[in-house]
C-alpha cells in the first residue's frame, strides 16, 4: 500500500469533512467532475496566496474540474473566521475536524497540498501542481472529447513536473 500511494490510478479511501453549514460530506459522493483538492491552515499565507489564483481557475475550468479546500485548523472556529473573511471565494470549502486519520491518509505535511482526482476517487496527480506552479496547463489541455474517447488516455501525455 505505501509503495503504489500516490501512483496515477490508485484510490484514497473516502475523506469526509465538515462543510460550512455543519454537514458531514464524503469527498467523493455523487461526484461527476474531476476534483483539484487543496488541504489548507487560515495561517497559511501559501495557502491563500494560491486560493487568490485558484477563483481564476475556477472561472475558467469549473465545468470541468470541482474545487475543494479542507482546513486542517485545529478548531471549527478558526475555520469559520476564515470563511467569514474569505466570502469571494466561491467553491466548496470543509473542515476535517480533530480527528488526524484524513491527514495520514492523505499526506498532509507541508501546506498548501494539491490533489487532483478523476470523478470516482482515483488518482490523477498528486502532489498536484500548485496554482503558482503551473496546474492550469493540465487543465487547458484539457478536452472533453480525449476523456470521453476510451481509445485514448488523456493523462498519459501530461506535461512532466
Amino acid at each position: 500500500d505505501k509503495l503504489m500511494y500516490g501512483k496515477p490510478g490508485t484510490i484514497v479511501s473516502g475523506l469526509t469533512y465538515t462543510n460550512s453549514k455543519g454537514d458531514t460530506i464524503s469527498l467523493f459522493a455523487e461526484r461527476k467532475k474531476m476534483v483539484y483538492l487543496q488541504f489548507f491552515a487560515k495561517w497559511s499565507t501559501s495557502s491563500l496566496a494560491e486560493m487568490e489564483m485558484m477563483v481564476e481557475l475556477k472561472k475558467k475550468y469549473g465545468r470541468y474540474f470541482d474545487f475543494v479546500s479542507i482546513s486542517i485548523d485545529e478548531n471549527k472556529g478558526d475555520f469559520d473566521s476564515f470563511l467569514k473573511k474569505h466570502s469571494r471565494f466561491k467553491w466548496e470549502f470543509g473542515w476535517i475536524g480533530d480527528d488526524p486519520t484524513g491527514l495520514y491518509k492523505y499526506r498532509v505535511i507541508n501546506l498548501p497540498l494539491f490533489y487532483l482526482f478523476d470523478s470516482e476517487g482515483k488518482i490523477i496527480i498528486w502532489p498536484a501542481l500548485w496554482p503558482s506552479s503551473g496546474i492550469e496547463e493540465y487543465f487547458y489541455r484539457f478536452d472533453k472529447k480525449k476523456v470521453q474517447n476510451k481509445n485514448k488516455d488523456y493523462w498519459n501525455d501530461r506535461p512532466k513536473n
